[in-house]
C-alpha cells in the first residue's frame, strides 16, 4: 500500500491509505471521491513535518465525525474535502 491509494472493492464503501500501512480514512461513497481525497490527502503528507500532522489530525476528525452516532452530515464532508483542496490551511 502506498499513502493515499484507494482501499476498498465494489459496490464500496472506499478509503484510501492514510500512512501506507493500510490504515483507512474515512468512507466515501465512490472510488472517484476516495481517489482524489487520497491525492489531496498525499500532497499534503508529502510536504513533511507540520503538514502531515494536520492532514493527519483532520482525516482523524473526519473519521471520529464520521463515527458518531450521528455520522457525518454531507456538510461536514464538504467541508473537509474544501480545506483540503486549499491545502489544510484557512
Amino acid at each position: 500500500m502506498a499513502v493515499g491509494e484507494v482501499i476498498g472493492s465494489d459496490p464500496g464503501p472506499w478509503f484510501f491509505d492514510m500512512d501506507g500501512n493500510g490504515t483507512k480514512s474515512r468512507r466515501f461513497a465512490t472510488k472517484a471521491a476516495a481517489h482524489k481525497a487520497g491525492e489531496l490527502f498525499k500532497a499534503e503528507y508529502d510536504k513533511g513535518g507540520e503538514f502531515r500532522q494536520a492532514v493527519i489530525k483532520a482525516e482523524n476528525a473526519a473519521k471520529a465525525i464520521e463515527s458518531s452516532d450521528d455520522g457525518p452530515s454531507l456538510g461536514t464532508q464538504a467541508a473537509h474535502a474544501d480545506w483540503l483542496s486549499r491545502g489544510g490551511r484557512g
